[in-house]
């Protein structure tokens, strides 16, 4: 007969992750690590009314990269944002057709994002008025997120200011239903 394993308990300490000062910069929860371990580059994803406390964005969940620790205090960067999938297949319906655009910008203070629009038109759309609309918002995005700051180009994504100007360049060619930020992706580390 086998004998039983005897278990170890680790020991773990506990640090609480911080959101950036641009943020709030807010306590928005903990995170163990062992004895010898570090938090370093681990990145927590937490639905954004967590951090704004805003009910309206619920559906819009957040990543945050942790870069230093301080005494027991995670200090995080933005590393992304996604909106969740429910929010994405409530827009899209019969005779709609569903734009997808990826641009990578960069901001005016050096990071590099890639950024996923949405667009659904309200009927149907060709390819050739899809492709003037990709093209249309493309350009817009090149000089709307280089001109911009990422704190403010962020509080401006989630206030919906950036969805309207996309709206209102892509409305111009085709009928369009609803804009919005799918996803960003920070593409390298940065330093604010």
């Amino acid at each position: 007969m086998a004998r039983p394993q005897s278990r170890r308990k680790v020991k773990l300490s506990w640090y609480q992750i911080k959101a950036p000062e641009y943020l709030g910069g807010g306590i928005i929860g903990e995170t163990p690590v062992t004895k010898h371990g570090t938090p370093i580059d681990r990145v927590v994803v937490i639905p954004l009314n967590m951090v704004t406390n805003n009910i309206r964005h619920v559906f819009i969940n957040i990543a945050l990269r942790i870069v230093e620790t301080e005494d027991s205090v995670a200090k995080t960067i933005y590393w992304g944002h996604e909106l969740s999938r429910d929010r994405v297949t409530r827009m899209v319906r019969k005779r709609t057709s569903r734009i997808d655009i990826i641009k990578d910008v960069t901001t005016a203070d050096g990071v590099k994002l890639r950024v996923k629009p949405i667009i659904i038109t309200h009927g149907r759309a060709n390819t050739s008025v899809q492709s003037a609309i990709r093209k249309e918002v493309e350009a817009f995005l090149d000089e709307y997120v280089s001109s911009r700051k990422l704190p403010d180009l962020l509080k401006e994504m989630f206030d919906g200011i950036t969805q309207k100007l996309i709206f209102s360049k892509a409305v111009k060619i085709h009928p369009i239903n609803s804009v919005e930020i799918r996803k960003v992706e920070v593409k390298e580390t940065y330093k604010l």
